[in-house]
């Protein structure tokens, strides 16, 4: 069972890199490092503009191509969800 969870836990990294890779590409952003240099949790990235995401939300960023910006003006007015601020947005 350990050999198994260590393909999956890899394949998970492996997606993960390939959407960060997407989003900064999208939003000509540089990964910086993830909150604590934890890179097996894959729960929060930094990029250089000191712009902190969660991976949920860089996922539905790039999964519901969400227009370029609106990411950026939801840091500034985070007070809701990512996914609620894009419905309202509309």
């Amino acid at each position: 069972m350990p050999e198994i969870i260590d393909i999956v836990h890899e394949e998970y990294q492996n997606i993960v890199d390939k959407y960060i890779k997407l989003f900064c590409e999208k939003h000509d952003l540089v990964f910086d490092s993830w909150v604590g240099d934890n890179e097996s949790s894959h729960i929060t990235a930094c990029f250089t503009n000191d712009i902190i995401l969660n991976v949920d939300d860089i996922r539905l960023d790039i999964d519901m191509n969400i227009p370029v910006g609106v990411i950026e003006e939801w840091t500034n007015v985070s007070s809701i969800n990512f996914l609620t601020f894009c419905r309202i947005s509309k």
